[in-house]
């Protein structure tokens, strides 16, 4: 994990470490069968962290946002690529077919059902359903890529 540069990632980070919850931790992670470990946040005070933290640091450019998204995606616990995948999600505008090499990135370096559905049905899918001329044969090439999870995120982007 690199130190965080951006505000928001590092407001993110302590908020999450604050809110850790040492007795849950260890059951989160054996339940995802992670070996990413977990701080113990329960979903809805993370998505309350996440809400906060996005409104006082929000990202002003598309390319702030990817670069936000990649420091909190290079995580030491599973929270923060939570995080990462709730601010993609949150600022819709910056969605552009520029954030695809990073969300193939988050598919292969996730490998696992609870990162990569949602990246590939809400990210990967609203980028199709936005830009499908130019999506289509990205996507003809990830159902037929080596990598399941691409594989599985070009099945789950094309249907929802």
């Amino acid at each position: 994990m690199s130190p965080a540069r951006h505000p928001l990632t590092q407001a993110v980070r302590e908020r999450l470490r604050e809110a850790a919850n040492q007795e849950f931790a260890p059951y989160m992670q054996a339940y995802m069968k992670s070996d990413m470990p977990y701080r113990g946040v329960k979903m809805a005070e993370q998505r309350e962290i996440y809400r906060v933290a996005f409104k006082e640091f929000p990202p002003r450019s598309v390319e702030e946002n990817l670069d936000i998204i990649a420091e909190l995606w290079d995580a030491e616990y599973r929270e923060e690529r939570y995080a990462a995948i709730s601010l993609a999600l949150k600022f819709k505008k910056y969605q552009t077919l520029g954030a695809l090499p990073s969300y193939r990135l988050m598919i292969q370096t996730g490998a696992w059902w609870d990162l990569v559905d949602t990246i590939a049905a809400d990210l990967v899918g609203e980028l199709l359903r936005k830009f499908s001329t130019e999506m289509k044969p990205e996507m003809e090439s990830w159902i037929e890529d080596e990598d399941l999870w691409i594989r599985r995120a070009a099945i789950l982007s094309v249907a929802v």
